[in-house]
Parts: structure tokens; sequence; C-alpha cells
């Protein structure tokens, strides 16, 4: 006999991309907070909606531009296949939980605006595949992929020094 849990491929679900200025994701940075350069922040996805004991969310690739569209020409990569790009990244929980966060020391593009706009492309998982939470070599900042998913999501968010 086999018991398993048949999950649909389509789910309906609310993404949530908030940044904190504590690791414990508790200071919320409002219009009033104060961000300085090397500062280090941290950004959550959360999603609501999900079911937690079918399905985690990957974050694939997060990066920064001075525009708001995430095609902007000035671009720099903080997430590249789930692990950190850039050496003041870290990331928690991704293909854990149905949220993850990461954290990079705040930056200014050396051309164009003062503003920065962060973008994030992911992916929801089926937990019982084991083939969720990215694999990260010390060496070797990316990693292979090993799961691709067809149709990820992408959530953006800017702020001015």
């Amino acid at each position: 006999d086999y018991k398993g849990v048949i999950v649909p491929g389509r789910w309906n679900y609310t993404l949530f991309m908030k940044a904190y200025i504590d690791d414990g994701c508790t200071r919320l940075v409002d219009s009033n907070t104060p961000i300085k350069l090397n500062q280090q922040v941290w950004m959550k996805l959360i999603t609501k909606g999900l079911d937690e004991d079918l399905l985690v969310l990957v974050t694939d690739h997060c990066w920064a531009t001075d525009q708001p569209s995430p095609s902007a020409v000035n671009k720099y990569d903080l997430i590249l296949d789930g692990c950190p790009a850039d050496p003041t990244a870290v990331t928690k929980e991704n293909g854990k939980e149905t949220y993850n966060s990461f954290a990079f020391n705040m930056f200014e593009f050396t051309r164009g605006s003062n503003e920065i706009y962060l973008h994030c492309k992911v992916h929801l998982c089926v937990k019982s595949t084991n083939k969720c939470e990215p694999i990260c070599p010390v060496k070797r900042r990316r990693r292979s992929v090993r799961f691709q998913h067809d149709s990820p999501g992408l959530i953006s968010m800017g702020w001015s020094s």
C-alpha cells in the first residue's frame, strides 16, 4: 500500500519582502530609519497562505539596481543560485520554511541615482522531495542547480539614501 499526498502544481499565496536592521528581524526599517553605508541590512521574504507542512520558499536570485526596473543596466548580485554572491551576504532558512531571509552590507552605486531597488526571484518547492535547500560550498560561492522551477515569482522594493 502506498499513501501519499498529491500536491497540485498551482498555489495562491502572498509574498512579502521586509527590511530589518537586526538578524532576528524584529527592528523593521521604515521611512524614518537611517541606514548607513556598510551597515548590515536583513531582508525577510515571507509567504502567507501556504501549507508549511508541504511547501517551502526558495530564494534563487536577489540583486540590486539603481532604477525601479529589475532589468536596469546598473545591477549588483547579492544572492545567486540560492547562495551568497556578495562577500557580505548571508542567507538563513533558504529552502527550509515558508519564509527566509538574507543580509548584506548597505552600499551605493557609483553611477546613477542614490536609490537602491532590490529584486528577488523565488520559487516554491515541495518539502517531501528533500531537494529544496541550496547547497553552498565554502570555496565555491555558487551551487549547481538541482531544482528548476518553470514559473518563478519576482518581488521588488526600493529606498533612497
